[in-house]
């Protein structure tokens, strides 16, 4: 299975490789560059204390879990004279789900004691600027293609695109604070100091998939001082297919709620070197003061159930996740170390019970509702540990060991889950791993990137 898989990113980058370089030359074979890039990488760490439900001995408790996995980007970049550019990157993952604890028990035709072989495609788009290549006047792009507007962020943070609303889910990924979208984005910069983009991109993470979502993102540099700006994103404004979107009505006092909902976004950042005279001293990252607010869903549901069930819905304030980050000073001996505290009162649990079992097929058509009536709330027998508070945090730092020779740690609590052997876009077991109390991890990272 891993090696079709493989065969057909293959066959698939070799095919819009070919079309991108007729496009890019214009039948001119001159008038095209080209260079591979990718990168290989060694993960490990452990979760030194944290939970999961499915747990072997039944406790319900992780303790000295050990995560490792191997990471394969291989692929090349077409640019043209004429400002267009085509981005083909190939990804392939060896990692080692968490062992279910039925002996000999099976997922996917896989047996849960095996490593997992995956390949995708990671990155798959054009894309074209007009005017200055430092700093386009325009820029457009198109496909599949990573995008992060919070610059500052290293863990939370950049919540448009990676926070849904109803119900709320989030999940983060070691040293990935940002998204990888499929659609279409449009951007443009004035005056060297105001950026900003507007997209239409597809669900392909989360039920129902496929649903467009209509955003906007600006920022604006004040000198070499600080950055502030802001977003808004209409999640699942355009649905593929409104009876899952809108689930319709049922005999429930949880109909009426839908998928849909309208995110917003403040962030700033505050360079406070700038302010010293003795500037030259710290690193490029170095003492820069961030922060970014949330307010994912401004709707508030009169729905009674949730009041008892779901006291985000009608609750803005608990629909607003604060990021709060500072970069220690490393003088230029780390690329960067950064702290990042997270506020988000949300005591529910994100997992199976209040996002992909709310946003299955099954839920959706059978029980005809977005949620479900009784989601799992700390303090219940689910839980082996209480509530760990609604702060979580995160201690981040990067060290350039040699040319293209990365070295990434990091120590949290956030919101990782841990892969199980039915993890997946939409196919998840999603429970946090840290969300309890005193639960933490270390994770650590080598990396060549070229």
């Amino acid at each position: 299975m891993a090696l079709n898989q493989l065969r057909k990113v293959v066959v698939a980058i070799i095919g819009i490789g070919v079309m991108a370089a007729m496009a890019l030359g214009e039948g001119d074979s001159s008038g095209i560059s080209a260079r591979i890039m990718g990168k290989g990488a060694f993960e490990f760490g452990q979760i030194v204390d944290g939970q999961y439900s499915k747990t072997a001995n039944g406790s319900g408790l992780l303790s000295h879990y050990a995560l490792e996995q191997a990471v394969v980007q291989v692929g090349g970049e077409l640019n043209g004279n004429n400002g267009l550019s085509v981005i083909l990157l190939g990804q392939g993952t060896l990692s080692f789900p968490y062992t279910l604890p039925s002996d000999g028990q099976t997922a996917g035709g896989f047996s849960s004691y095996s490593p997992r072989n995956s390949w995708n495609i990671n990155q798959a788009y054009a894309d074209y600027s007009l005017g200055d290549q430092e700093s386009p006047f325009l820029n457009i792009t198109a496909g599949y293609f990573p995008f992060k507007y919070n610059p500052d962020a290293r863990d939370f943070g950049d919540y448009l695109f990676r926070i849904n609303p109803y119900p709320q889910f989030l999940q983060t990924t070691f040293d990935m604070p940002y998204s990888q979208l499929l659609g279409l984005r449009v951007g443009t910069t004035l005056f060297s100091s105001l950026r900003a983009d507007v997209l239409l991109t597809s669900e392909t993470v989360l039920w129902p998939l496929r649903d467009f979502s209509p955003s906007a993102v600006v920022s604006y540099k004040i000198m070499n001082f600080g950055e502030l700006g802001a977003g808004v994103m209409w999640d699942r404004l355009l649905s593929v297919d409104n009876s899952l979107t809108n689930p319709p009505t049922a005999p429930s006092d949880l109909t009426g709620i839908s998928f849909q909902g309208t995110k917003v976004e403040f962030r700033g950042a505050l360079n406070i070197k700038q302010l010293l005279p003795c500037k030259d001293i710290f690193g490029e990252n170095d003492l820069r003061l961030y922060a970014e607010l949330c307010l994912n869903g401004l709707k508030n549901y009169t729905v009674d159930k949730t009041n008892q069930y779901y006291p985000a819905y009608n609750n803005i304030e608990k629909r607003m996740p604060l990021l709060l980050g500072f970069n220690v000073p490393a003088f230029k001996f780390l690329e960067v170390l950064s702290i990042e505290a997270e506020w988000w009162d949300n005591s529910y649990q994100r997992d199976g019970n209040t996002y992909y079992y709310a946003n299955s097929y099954y839920n959706v058509l059978n029980a005809g509702n977005a949620v479900i009536a009784n989601p799992v709330k700390y303090g219940s027998a689910h839980f082996a540990q209480p509530y760990g508070g609604e702060w979580h945090w995160s201690v981040y730092a990067k060290k350039a060991l040699l040319p293209h020779l990365n070295l990434v740690a990091q120590v949290a609590r956030d919101h990782s889950f841990i892969e199980t052997m039915f993890t997946g876009n939409s196919n998840a077991d999603p429970e946090e791993a840290l969300d309890g109390l005193g639960d933490w991890m270390w994770l650590g990272k080598l990396e060549y990137v070229f």
